[in-house]
C-alpha cells in the first residue's frame, strides 16, 4: 500500500511536471507568436507610412502643377477677353454693314494675337 501510494505520488509529480512543461512551452510559443505578430505590425505600418509619403509627394506635385496652370490661365485671361471683345466688335460691325451689301464684300481686319498669345497658337 505504501508502495502505491509512492507509486501514484511519483505519477502525479510526473503529471505535474509534465503540465509545467507544457505550459512552459505553450507560454514560450504564445511569447514567440506575440513577437512575431508585433513584427508583422510593424512591417505593415510600415509600407502604409511609405504609400502615405509617396501619396502626399504625389498630390504635392500635382498642386504645384495646378497653381503654374492656373497662373498662366491668369496671365493670359486678359489677352483672350480682349481678342474676345475685338471679335465681338468685329461681329457687329459686319452685322451693320451686312444690311447695305454683302457680308463677303468687306474683308476683315487681319487679327493680330497679342504676343502672350502667340506662343499658344
Amino acid at each position: 500500500m505504501l508502495e502505491a501510494s509512492f507509486n501514484e505520488a511519483v505519477e502525479l509529480a510526473a503529471l505535474k511536471t509534465e503540465c509545467f512543461t507544457h505550459t512552459a512551452a505553450s507560454h514560450v510559443s504564445f511569447n514567440r507568436r506575440k513577437v512575431t505578430s508585433e513584427k508583422n505590425r510593424e512591417l505593415a505600418l510600415g509600407d502604409m507610412q511609405k504609400k502615405l509619403r509617396a501619396t502626399q509627394i504625389t498630390i504635392e506635385e500635382s498642386r504645384e502643377v495646378c497653381d503654374s496652370q492656373r497662373q498662366v490661365v491668369q496671365h493670359v485671361l486678359p489677352q483672350i477677353s480682349q481678342v474676345a471683345r475685338l471679335l465681338e466688335l468685329e461681329s457687329e460691325r459686319l452685322r451693320e454693314a451686312g444690311h447695305a451689301s454683302e457680308v463677303s464684300d468687306f474683308p476683315t481686319r487681319p487679327l493680330a494675337l497679342p504676343p502672350p498669345l502667340a506662343w499658344v497658337s
